[in-house]
């Protein structure tokens, strides 16, 4: 089975000696917000090694859209030969952490801080560790954990992501030019055509993401061009787009 993933060539290498950080390909194409809220995410994934007494502490962080992606991202990433697979994630109200075997409250929670410390949401970070023979201590563990996983994520790129609402709007013909030209008029990100026109007996069918910001003075500004004819309505997150 491939993997969603397609850097953990970049993991085996740290897994492998190599020390520090590795910026790795997005495990998938830019988040989409219409259920999220305003915030800050990682624009791709990030990989980092820390050591401590021989121990080698390998962090993997990534952006998600949501608790199963990043559960997901866990399962796919996770090492079976390592000596632990511990992990936290935050997305939106959903948070979790584990220890996975380690002393209760040395691993997860200090990767949670650091995600939290780091003012970011929707994102999953994993640390795996291989055991260098040497025990740390719970403090010594749950620095370790910590320090690896903040500075996977002080290494990472960043982006913010805003609220999208996904909305469609029947144009007829004499009016294509006149709305066309306000939706390109919008600056680059307010206003984005997500899919080809569908073309109908009254004229064409366009879906748009909109800033949610923005869905009502656009919604407003298409009604008074067109003399109330065109009309944005919003689409529920798993409507068919009208097909």
């Amino acid at each position: 089975m491939l993997s969603r993933f397609p850097w953990r060539p970049a993991l085996s290498e740290l897994i492998g000696g190599r020390r520090g950080g590795v910026r790795g390909n997005p495990s998938r194409s830019p988040l989409r917000a219409r259920a999220q809220s305003l915030h800050t995410t990682l624009s791709e994934s990030q990989t980092y090694v820390h050591e401590a007494k021989k121990s080698r502490f390998v962090a993997v962080a990534s952006p998600v859209s949501s608790a199963e992606e990043a559960m997901e991202f866990v399962r796919d990433l996770g090492d079976s030969q390592a000596s632990h697979n511990c992990f936290a994630y935050k997305a939106g109200p959903a948070q979790r952490c584990s220890d996975d075997g380690e002393p209760s409250g040395s691993a997860g929670i200090p990767i949670l801080s650091a995600i939290e410390q780091e003012s970011l949401d929707y994102v999953v970070c994993l640390v795996i560790r291989y055991y260098g023979g040497t025990k740390l201590g719970k403090g010594g563990l749950a620095r370790a954990y910590g320090a690896a996983a903040r500075e996977c994520l002080k290494a990472a790129e960043r982006i913010q992501v805003r609220p999208k609402a996904r909305c469609e709007a029947t144009i007829g013909f004499d009016d294509i030019g006149a709305v066309f030209g306000m939706l390109d008029s919008r600056s680059s990100g307010e206003v984005t055509r997500c899919q080809e026109d569908r073309f109908v007996d009254e004229g064409v069918v366009v879906t748009v993401e909109v800033d949610e910001e923005v869905e009502r003075e656009l919604a407003g500004d298409l009604k008074r061009a067109t003399s109330g004819r065109v009309v944005l309505r919003r689409l529920e997150n798993n409507e068919d787009d009208g097909r």
